[in-house]
């Protein structure tokens, strides 16, 4: 078969899976290449990926998830947390979209609503040692460092190596 009938078959593929109902099929694979991407720090292919997702599936809270996680990576933290307020939006229980969207809240100084994205991760995951771990971050940004203390230390405790380090700062002296 040569290229032209490929192309020809794969779009006629396509376009009878989309109408059969198949596109949430082909979204799902989408996140999965997002995810494998994301993994090798190919921020810009995930948002590709990503898109394309999300017009089979304008609800794939993993596409949105991925997206927002790969928009952090490239330090587009607004658009980041636009993305990870629809996975939340779809989901109000979605433990990582709480998680990453108080990151980059984090990394643009709203320490607050960072804690506050952290208090409901930890609510709905009590074992998530990086939540503790940043939101002692937010924390400390807010000078509360008896707090931040208490919260690295639960991070440690919970096996987060990188806590140690910060419970051994002058803070928590």
């Amino acid at each position: 078969m040569d290229m032209k009938a490929t192309l020809i078959l794969i779009t006629v593929s396509l376009s009878l899976m989309i109408l059969c109902g198949c596109s949430d099929v082909i979204s799902e694979g989408l996140t999965s290449d997002c995810q494998e991407k994301f993994e090798l720090g190919d921020y810009k292919g995930v948002i590709d990926d990503c898109d394309k997702a999300l017009r089979f599936d304008p609800e794939n809270k993993k596409a949105y998830t991925f997206r927002g996680m790969a928009k952090i990576g490239l330090e587009d933290y607004e658009e980041a947390i636009s993305d990870l307020n629809k996975t939340i939006k779809l989901d109000r229980e979605h433990k990582s979209a709480y998680s990453w969207r108080g990151y980059a809240k984090y990394k643009l100084g709203n320490n607050e609503e960072a804690i506050t994205d952290y208090n409901m991760a930890i609510k709905l995951d009590p074992e998530d040692k990086d939540a503790y771990l940043f939101r002692g971050l937010a924390k400390s940004g807010l000078r509360d460092y008896g707090g931040a203390c208490l919260d690295w230390s639960k991070s440690s405790e919970l096996g987060n190596d990188y806590a140690d380090e910060l419970i051994l700062s002058e803070h928590c002296n």
